[in-house]
């Protein structure tokens, strides 16, 4: 909803830059909240972090009531309409996008930990600090997604892809060095959710009249990638292959993703070629 509402706030071609500002809450959460709950728990007491969550979500409610304005809104669409929006195949094809787009994602970092200790050798202490470096990533490419999707939304899509298949890559050989690994980790942060605002992004534009489902939709969808690749990660840390060809693996389902993407270009430009066309005999007749 949080989503919906950036863009619905939005000033005329800020659109992806207000999706990833609201979007960076969950970047920052994901960088601050687990270092700080942990902080606050061996400080206070386990109940502590608890009472701070629920206090911070008590000033959320009263920020929202007070900050964010009434929209007029019309008739909500009946949930058979919103359905039938979100089976078109173009939607289809943009949520299955962010699906493989994620996988690849989560499917290194689910294993990150064994990767960094067994693979690159790395001491276990040191693993939060190289964890810290992508939030850090994350964070930055959140922003940056946002302000290019802005500009070119597709480009950025596919050029954050085909960057995080070229990282992927270069892990395979990075990942036995340590300084060159988190030089590579840093960036796959920055370029793997360099893609969330476009992918939502991408989504919402494709279905008019059901954005409020679509948004859930792709989130759905994110939380799928994630379970797939933490999936096919185990089956490939279980086989011959071992952790040392995950990023490999990786870049395979990024790279689907890619042809997912392309596949849903290809067909916008049938569209509007047809819409062209159609437009054409009927100024014509």
């Amino acid at each position: 909803m949080a989503v919906v509402l950036a863009s619905q706030l939005a000033e005329p071609g800020k659109r992806g830059s207000s999706i990833a500002l609201v979007g960076s809450g969950l970047s920052l959460a994901t960088v601050l909240g687990g270092p700080l709950g942990t902080l606050l728990g061996q400080q206070l007491g386990w109940r502590f972090p608890f009472l701070a969550v629920a206090i911070l979500a008590l000033v959320t409610i009263l920020g929202i009531a007070k900050v964010v304005p009434h929209l007029p809104g019309g008739e909500a669409p009946h949930f058979r309409q919103q359905m039938r929006a979100i089976i078109r195949i173009r939607v289809l094809l943009a949520l299955l996008t962010t699906v493989f787009s994620f996988a690849g994602v989560f499917l290194v970092l689910t294993y990150i930990a064994p990767l960094l200790t067994e693979h690159t050798k790395l001491p276990e202490a040191a693993v939060p600090h190289i964890l810290l470096l992508f939030g850090v990533g994350t964070a930055i490419g959140n922003l940056l997604g946002g302000r290019l999707a802005d500009k070119r939304l597709v480009a950025t899509l596919l050029g954050s892809m085909i960057l995080v298949t070229l990282i992927m890559t270069a892990f395979t050989i990075t990942s036995h060095f340590r300084i060159p690994m988190a030089i590579t980790i840093f960036l796959w942060g920055v370029t793997s959710f360099a893609l969330v605002t476009p992918l939502n992004i991408q989504v919402l534009k494709h279905s008019e009249g059901a954005q409020d489902l679509a948004s859930s939709m792709n989130i759905s969808a994110f939380n799928l990638g994630n379970a797939l690749g933490a999936f096919i990660g185990g089956y490939v840390v279980d086989s011959h292959y071992g952790l040392g060809e995950l990023p490999i693996v990786s870049s395979l389902l990024t790279l689907l993703g890619i042809g997912l993407l392309i596949c849903g270009v290809m067909q916008d430009r049938r569209q509007s070629a047809a819409s062209s066309i159609h437009q054409t005999k009927s100024t014509g007749s």
